[in-house]
């Protein structure tokens, strides 16, 4: 601060000047200050509104769910194109692989084709790769996942799958009568009006594993709706259920 005084009482002046010029200071920056994290926190505020204004218009597309899914007319042509995501692991048949680890695909409900694909999407089903294949730049919304369910509903189920070694094959149709049949159907045809997998002729491998992975609590949607069912089956028992679907005649469109 300058201004002019009077020679008298120049340095009176000035010297009371200063002293009473530093609280006002302190009062200017802390002010300033203030009014910079204000600043700061109201950008913060219209980026956040932004984004929940988008995740609000787009929250069908991002986080499908099954009704929006099945809202969509669907369309195999279309969903062809989408399949090439998917054929890297399945196949170009969706046949899988016969060591089991990936399943036939091929012939599947489309109904249980589009919840599994949206429990992996929505993080309820865990699958590094499925994860990865369903994720919205590859499987971009409800009509994408309607298209490729669609798709691989109408292939033909390839012939070939892996089969168990026949040892518990006697045991695991009888669990199977009594346990599963009333579900999944007498021949594990499933059930495409109240999306029940079909079964039949799916890898010896990758049934087995479904059965631990719901003893193991890695399935949490299917250890629920399975729980009475798998209640007290010991190894014996799930590998002759396992191998028994195996060896059930495929669906009638299969090649």
């Amino acid at each position: 601060f300058f201004f002019q005084a009077e020679d008298g009482i120049r340095d009176h002046c000035v010297t009371g000047v200063q002293t009473c010029a530093l609280p006002i200071l302190r009062r200017m920056l802390r002010a300033r200050r203030q009014l910079a994290w204000l600043l700061i926190l109201a950008v913060l505020l219209a980026v956040l509104a932004s984004a929940l204004g988008r995740a609000a218009q787009v929250g069908d597309e991002e986080q499908p769910t099954v009704a929006t899914v099945r809202a969509r007319a669907s369309n195999p042509i279309a969903g062809e194109r989408l399949y090439a995501i998917c054929a890297a692991c399945h196949g170009t048949e969706g046949g899988g692989r016969p060591v089991g680890e990936i399943p036939v695909i091929a012939g599947q409900h489309p109904g249980v084709l589009i919840r599994q694909l949206v429990a992996y999407r929505n993080g309820v089903r865990w699958d590094v790769r499925m994860e990865h294949a369903a994720q919205i730049r590859r499987l971009g919304d409800a009509q994408a996942i309607a298209d490729v369910a669609a798709y691989v509903a109408r292939l033909p189920t390839p012939l070939g799958n892996q089969r168990g070694a026949g040892q518990n094959l006697e045991s695991g149709a009888n669990v199977y009568d009594r346990r599963c049949r009333s579900c999944h159907g007498a021949a594990g045809e499933g059930s495409a009006v109240r999306d029940v997998p079909r079964l039949a002729a799916q890898h010896y491998g990758y049934l087995r594993r479904q059965f631990f992975d719901v003893l193991e609590h890695r399935r949490p949607e299917l250890e629920v709706s399975h729980s009475a069912a798998m209640q007290g089956l010991d190894r014996d028992a799930i590998d002759g259920i396992a191998d028994r679907l195996s060896r059930f005649k495929p669906a009638k469109n299969s090649r």
